[in-house]
Order: C-alpha cells, then sequence, then structure tokens
C-alpha cells in the first residue's frame, strides 16, 4: 500500500520499518553487555549485580521452569561480602570476591541441611558455585563461567512483588 503526504509518496513499509528502528534500537543499546572493571560506568553496573534477588534458570546446560514452586536464587550482597540464596530446598550463605576484568570468586558456601527428595541439583549447584570464575550482567541476565570458559550458571533478575 502506499500512502502519500506533504514530502511525496511513501511506501506503508517504510513507515513500519522507521517505527521497528525507533523502538528496538534503545532497547537493543541498553542490554549491551556489562564488563566490570575500574571505570565509573563499571561501577553501576556492579550496583546491578550486588543486591539483586538472581533466579537460577540454567546449570551446567540444564534449564529450569520458572513455573516451580521452590525457585533456587542468589543474593550478592554489597555489604560484607557476602552471598546468600536458596538451594530450591536449603537456604546458604557464602563469601565472594569481586576481582579486575569481570572476575569474581565465590567460596565457604554453607547451607542448611533439610531433605527435599523432589531437589536432585543441590550439590551440583553449590559445587557450581564454588567453580565460579568470571560474570557478565547483560540487561537482566547474570552468567557465571568457570575457568575455562564454560557457561556453568545463568540467572535472571527477579522482581520483588
Amino acid at each position: 500500500m502506499i500512502y502519500s503526504n506533504e514530502l511525496g509518496v511513501v511506501p506503508y513499509s517504510d513507515y513500519i520499518k522507521i517505527f521497528m528502528v525507533a523502538v528496538f534500537l534503545p532497547l537493543l543499546i541498553s542490554c549491551s553487555t556489562a564488563n566490570v572493571g575500574a571505570d565509573e560506568s563499571d561501577k553501576l553496573n556492579n550496583q546491578d549485580l550486588e543486591n539483586t534477588k538472581w533466579l537460577l534458570i540454567e546449570l551446567n546446560g540444564r534449564e529450569f521452569d520458572l513455573d516451580s514452586v521452590e525457585k533456587a536464587y542468589l543474593i550478592i550482597g554489597k555489604d560484607k561480602e557476602r552471598v546468600n540464596g536458596h538451594s530450591g530446598c536449603n537456604s546458604f550463605s557464602g563469601k565472594y570476591n569481586l576481582l579486575v576484568d569481570s572476575k569474581i570468586s565465590i567460596s565457604g558456601i554453607a547451607s542448611t541441611k533439610k531433605y527435599c527428595q523432589e531437589i536432585d541439583y543441590e550439590f551440583e549447584y553449590f559445587k557450581s558455585l564454588s567453580e565460579v570464575n568470571e560474570y557478565s550482567v547483560s540487561c537482566d541476565t547474570l552468567e557465571f563461567k568457570d575457568n575455562s570458559g564454560n557457561l556453568i550458571l545463568k540467572f535472571i533478575a527477579m522482581l520483588e512483588k
């Protein structure tokens, strides 16, 4: 279809293209990957990493159902370099250390010892947390990689109700 305006004839498809660029370009720009380093923009991304409740959506390639009753999550606390969360069965806490070039270490994971037969990934979750070496935050997604650069944990930011 072709519509005319005071500037001349403009195909309808051009209006759609202009609209798509105007809507999606700002979204793409705002969702660029953030690496934490020493400059000021990285400090802002650091605030996004810390004090956000991160919901586990992938563990060593295994995807998790977001509708499950017990959700595994992680909170990286800004104060005292503490990490805590829930495995889907047990609560846990530990320490973390942010290093340069998007490096992070998580250690000293301790958890409650409630038995949950339906949770078969808890040990693997805690083990993977202790193997974390690098992270990246992109939009609402947090990814942890091991020393070999393999993606081992993936989270999405969870909005508090």
